[in-house]
């Protein structure tokens, strides 16, 4: 039992480590030669190839799924939520996209609150005040820079909301993890190439190669299966609850992995803001509430 706990946590820490390098290899696309289209373009069409069988072996549980759920899935987790986040972190430092995991259980409350009516222990709610505060605390900080600053954040907040969409779709839809996934892969590898075309036609350019290869790596193989995989076997071993209490991590590592990798010094005050998100997100994971939570609830709820 023991050893089965420790490869449980081993397997949480590698996945919010993945999701937590999405955000610095993201960062770092867009800050050399890529554009937020390229991004989006190289992670689903290499994770729609990938995940194409799959997707035709599911096609029975993703045809019997509503279409707007369907459209909701692609929308908040598929090629658009990409997007907007690539777009964010071409202008502000990766620091920033911890609005990203730090807010996304906030605006899943929400949505839960008006969709299921659902109801939260006091640890959940005290969490979603501190996410507030440090939604609050970050807007503040940006305002003094600019309202430019604001609107950059937007893009965060937005990413946000959108994952959260596709959370609370995906849990009303009761698609697996890995039909969900091949759906969001395969169909924004589809629906991306037509824009992209356009996009390339109207701005011309080469992909530089390396950087090219890096993003379908890390974003087509580490972060749409490795860290599938490496998620769902960590909630087979440790549970829903304490595996979801690990993305509480992301905030931090975020702060920690910027430095070296992109030289973007943390200050005083962005540690205030991750401790405000961590804690938050700690207490929103619900591992101080006696309710635990259901492993296909959590099985939607991941964040990159």
């Amino acid at each position: 039992m023991q050893n089965k706990n420790l490869q449980g946590y081993l397997l949480a820490f590698i996945t919010v480590s993945i999701w937590a390098g999405w955000m610095i290899i993201t960062r770092y696309g867009v800050k050399t030669d890529l554009s937020p289209f390229d991004i989006t373009f190289l992670r689903f069409t290499s994770a729609g190839i990938l995940f194409l069988p799959l997707a035709i072996k599911s096609r029975k549980k993703i045809l019997k799924t509503p279409k707007i759920l369907l459209l909701l899935m692609l929308m908040g987790a598929g090629a658009p939520y990409v997007l907007v986040s690539a777009m964010g972190f071409r202008h502000a430092p990766a620091s920033h996209g911890i609005l990203i995991p730090g807010t996304m259980p906030l605006w899943v409350a929400l949505l839960s609150i008006f969709l299921f009516k659902e109801k939260f222990s006091t640890a959940r709610i005290i969490g979603y005040c501190l996410i507030l505060l440090g939604i609050l605390f970050k807007l503040r900080l940006s305002m003094q820079q600019g309202l430019s600053w604001v609107l950059v954040d937007g893009y965060f907040l937005f990413a946000a909301i959108l994952w959260a969409t596709y959370t609370v779709s995906n849990r009303k839809a009761k698609l697996d993890a890995m039909a969900a996934t091949a759906w969001v892969a395969s169909g924004s590898a589809f629906f991306s190439w037509i824009p992209y075309l356009y996009y390339q036609h109207q701005f011309p350019h080469h992909l530089d190669l390396r950087g090219s290869v890096l993003q379908i790596f890390y974003q087509g193989i580490l972060t749409s299966i490795v860290s599938l995989i490496t998620y769902n076997k960590a909630i087979e071993k440790i549970g829903a609850s304490k595996t979801s209490a690990f993305a509480a991590l992301v905030p931090a590592l975020v702060t920690l992995l910027a430095f070296p990798f992109l030289d973007e010094k943390p200050t005083l005050q962005d540690f205030f803001f991750v401790a405000c998100m961590t804690l938050g997100v700690l207490f929103a994971s619900n591992l101080l509430s006696k309710r635990k939570i259901p492993v296909e609830e959590l099985k939607t709820l991941r964040l990159s």
